[in-house]
């Protein structure tokens, strides 16, 4: 049997979440759910698997971000390759299977997440490989001149090689030098992937 699960990096006002109340308090909370369950039972609170709370008052930084990961893809890993787990009318185990479908979350989070670069980079587009140029002041990056006939789309061999090359650069500036050039970075979730994977 396989099952089917997607994950959700939110970030969320938890004491707000818990106690109705507003608050300052940011946190991130890791949850995932089973993909396979119909639509109308997939959402609700009892089949949803809390996997990771990232505490703090500011969302985790890319690097961080990995670490709070690095659990939870130990798990899917192991689901992947397969558990038999025991249930009532097979108390010798059934085998189960599960792969990572999806991940969803807000766009500053999904890059961390997938390992792409912000959307204001120069690299920011996770589909295709355009580089933007900076504005006059060298700082912002000019997003115009977009020439969707003349995109060189990604590949998801290529984004994981680039990923590959960063985590195994020696020093921090080798590996902001190929953030700019690729605009791929190492994340644990791309160990539980045959293949990369695109954030919408």
């Amino acid at each position: 049997m396989m099952i089917h699960i997607s994950t959700i990096d939110d970030i969320v006002s938890l004491l707000k979440m818990i106690y109705h109340k507003n608050c300052d308090v940011i946190g991130s909370i890791i949850y995932i759910f089973i993909n396979n369950l119909p639509r109308n039972e997939r959402y609700k609170p009892e089949n949803t698997l809390l996997v990771g709370l990232m505490p703090g008052l500011k969302e985790p930084k890319s690097k961080e971000i990995n670490h709070y990961l690095q659990p939870m893809v130990d798990d899917l890993i192991r689901l992947y390759e397969g558990l038999a787990i025991p249930t009532f009318e097979c108390p010798s185990g059934v085998h189960i299977r599960a792969t990572l479908m999806m991940v969803a979350c807000d766009i500053l989070a999904a890059r961390k997440t997938s390992g792409f670069t912000s959307h204001n980079s120069t690299c920011a587009c996770y589909k295709c490989n355009r580089h933007f140029p900076c504005l006059e002041n060298g700082v912002n990056v000019d997003f115009c001149g977009f020439d969707f006939s003349r995109w060189v789309l990604r590949d998801g061999i290529e984004n994981r090689l680039h990923a590959e090359e960063w985590e195994s650069a020696s020093n921090p500036s080798e590996r902001h030098w190929l953030e700019v050039k690729n605009g791929v970075r190492w994340s644990v979730v791309i160990q539980t992937l045959g293949c990369w994977i695109y954030h919408i």
